[in-house]
């Protein structure tokens, strides 16, 4: 795909964040199944995945684009294929997602509150974190709000008002 930079890069950049940003969270996009993407290509991904630690991906399966250069290419990786190795990353993720949101456990942080639904205030961390609150006593949405973090899952926080 054209990329000008190094896996040991990309990791070295990683831990850089993470050492002077540690409360930062961080994502990336993919796409599987791309023309040409061997397994041993996609067992590269996947290590990456587990070295990287992402709080979140965007993982898509390839599809040809018209006008684009890989649209030329034949695409040999099969959909149920890509199906697989798009679950085999979302396994990781939600692995390393979640360990992710375990360290926000116990602390306190502002949530931008964007809605309510069915009893329960949503909205999100600085770091884009999903967080949800069952007590929607009379806050309004579109503000920030202290929460303390009492439970954690894959892509989201759960938390009560105040500190």
């Amino acid at each position: 795909m054209n990329r000008k930079y190094t896996r040991e890069h990309y990791l070295g950049l990683i831990k850089k964040i993470r050492k002077n940003l540690p409360d930062t969270s961080i994502s990336t996009d993919v796409i599987v199944g791309f023309p040409g993407e061997t397994r041993k290509q996609f067992q590269n991904t996947e290590k990456l995945f587990r070295q990287a630690k992402f709080d979140q991906a965007f993982i898509s399966q390839y599809s040809p684009r018209p006008g684009t250069a890989a649209a030329k290419l034949k695409n040999n990786v099969v959909k149920t294929e890509k199906k697989r190795r798009e679950e085999a990353l979302m396994k990781v993720l939600r692995r390393t997602a979640l360990a992710n949101n375990k360290k926000y456990i116990g602390k306190n942080t502002e949530v931008l509150f964007e809605g309510t639904r069915k009893g329960i205030f949503f909205g999100k961390t600085g770091t884009g974190k999903n967080v949800r609150i069952k007590d929607v006593s009379g806050r309004p949405v579109g503000k920030f709000f202290a929460v303390k973090i009492k439970s954690a899952k894959d892509f989201g926080l759960e938390g009560v008002f105040g500190k």
